[in-house]
């Protein structure tokens, strides 16, 4: 947030300066330096993003709105449902219907809100599990929601909340997919190295 607040400007013009449309080129040479473009850009957002106020919001919903490609769209996607914008739940609820279209977009969906940083993550998390599209027994959805919730240490290990969600989740989680569940029982080996 400080680096933000103090290079601000920088960082906006490195955003405006990298942004590259997206088109497919004959040179893979060319295709890369692109996709090192759009990285640069997304990390200029990214930090962008800390500064939580509504002009990088707007900024934030406009790559959303306007991404040439999907790394770009779900960059946006992670970023405003982290942030505090009042109209998260209008966004993830105009996004779903596109991500429920293919297995890999929908597991994205599901990743990223399992992810999210912002202190109603369980409201979000508990707003999916209610989507007709999410599929317990399906490992895919398992993975990327319940997985990626226990490897997001911050929320599931670090508050009292996400320890209650996390005991829920294996034992809802186990007799469906033992597999699963003992992936999820690796965020424990992060303890020892924790402060008490």
């Amino acid at each position: 947030r400080s680096i933000a607040a103090r290079y601000k400007t920088e960082l906006l013009d490195i955003y405006t300066t990298v942004r590259v449309p997206v088109v497919r080129r004959d040179s893979l040479d060319q295709e890369i330096l692109d996709i090192k473009r759009r990285q640069i850009k997304n990390t200029a957002l990214a930090v962008l993003s800390r500064l939580d106020t509504p002009d990088i919001h707007q900024m934030i919903r406009d790559q959303f709105t306007r991404g040439s490609c999907a790394t770009d769209t779900l960059a946006a996607f992670s970023l405003y449902m982290d942030s505090s914008a009042g109209d998260r739940y209008t966004l993830l609820d105009s996004f779903e219907p596109e991500s429920k279209k293919n297995p890999v977009g929908w597991e994205n969906f599901l990743s990223v809100i399992a992810a999210n940083s912002s202190r109603d993550v369980l409201g979000l998390i508990f707003r999916v599990e209610q989507s007709d599209a999410f599929q317990i027994e399906q490992a895919n959805d398992q993975r990327a929601l319940y997985g990626g919730f226990a490897q997001n240490r911050k929320k599931s290990l670090q508050t009292n909340e996400g320890r209650d969600f996390l005991q829920k989740s294996l034992l809802k989680l186990a007799p469906i997919n033992e597999h699963s569940t003992v992936a999820m029982l690796r965020v424990f080996g992060a303890l020892d190295s924790m402060e008490e």
